[in-house]
């Protein structure tokens, strides 16, 4: 199988699992009205994604926030707030301007910043389309707040992705590590 096939298969399973998981999530949280919480893996998802692949993080992070407002009727407001806004995502990139990406992986402490950066890269990226969607200044601290849980829950996904052999690294050097590993064993 290629890199490029095997990079496909591998997004769009792991954007499946986190757009079902959203749905479910909308489907649970409706059972209770008027929750301020909501629970979401999309972002530690795509975090997940970004550490694997880089870039085609933004189709995970987008898939969800839009997976989320269908599933909630959204306003045209919202599929802008949460769709476009979440391909803000793309701004936890420069995490790897600054750092290696092997040291996030071996590092719980770099993991746990590196999935940190990722929830305020998201949060600006809402906040910005928000002001430009709505304009209410109140609407920031909704969306802050109603992240809070997930960061809590952002971070415990990624520290234990990043204990999971190849789940949170990069894909191309996972593979090459593991060809060498096969090829010792057969010589």
């Amino acid at each position: 199988m290629s890199i490029k096939k095997y990079m496909t298969i591998d997004i769009i399973i792991l954007t499946g699992i986190a757009c079902a998981l959203e749905a479910a999530n909308v489907w649970i949280v409706g059972i209770f009205k008027n929750e301020l919480f909501t629970l979401s893996i999309t972002v530690a998802v795509a975090l997940i994604i970004m550490m694997r692949w880089k870039w085609p993080a933004v189709i995970t992070a987008a898939a969800g926030g839009l997976v989320y407002c269908l599933s909630s009727f959204a306003s045209f407001e919202q599929y802008l707030i949460y769709g476009a806004g979440n391909t803000a995502i793309l701004l936890n990139l420069l995490f790897f301007k600054v750092i290696n990406p092997r040291e996030v992986c071996s590092s719980a402490w770099l993991s746990a910043l590196f999935c940190i950066t990722g929830f305020v890269s998201v949060l600006i990226g809402r906040t910005l389309f928000s002001l430009v969607a709505v304009f209410d200044f109140a609407n920031i601290i909704l969306l802050a707040a109603s992240d809070a849980l997930n960061i809590v829950m952002g971070l415990i996904i990624i520290l234990i992705a990043r204990r999971q052999k190849g789940l949170f690294e990069n894909q191309l050097d996972y593979l090459k590590r593991n060809r060498e590993e096969t090829e010792m064993f057969y010589e």
